[in-house]
């Protein structure tokens, strides 16, 4: 996610100008974007080569809960929402954009790590 940034949608791909790079030949340019709508959240296909795929099912919109496997490309990662005290603290006050900020931030970890594996390992 680029530092200052504050949206609820984040776009995938390989392109330098997206929020979430994945450096890979089988990442589209601009592959796909997150949305979040609130306590939901969506991931949306934005005609790549290669697909979106959510738990091995090929996807052009689906609605993601925790745990879910998201494959962009060749790059699969967990979808995880946070589920720290921190979190629960936020959703009883009220606040929900710590709650999703985290989430983003772990996908895009998550992404970033398993890409550099690919690319790294030859994969």
């Amino acid at each position: 996610m680029k530092p200052g940034r504050e949206t609820n949608v984040w776009e995938i791909g390989s392109d330098a100008v997206r929020d979430i790079v994945i450096d890979d030949a089988g990442v589209s340019a601009f592959h796909s974007k997150i949305v979040n709508e609130g306590s939901r959240w969506k991931i949306i296909d934005q005609m790549s080569a290669n697909g979106t795929y959510v738990n091995g099912a090929k996807s052009n919109i689906s609605y993601l809960k925790h745990g879910d496997r998201v494959r962009i490309g060749p790059v699969e990662c967990t979808f995880q929402l946070p589920t720290t005290a921190a979190a629960r603290e936020s959703s009883a006050t009220g606040s929900a954009r710590p709650r999703w900020l985290m989430a983003v931030i772990a996908f895009a970890i998550t992404v970033a790590v398993l890409g550099a594996a690919v690319y790294f390992l030859g994969g």
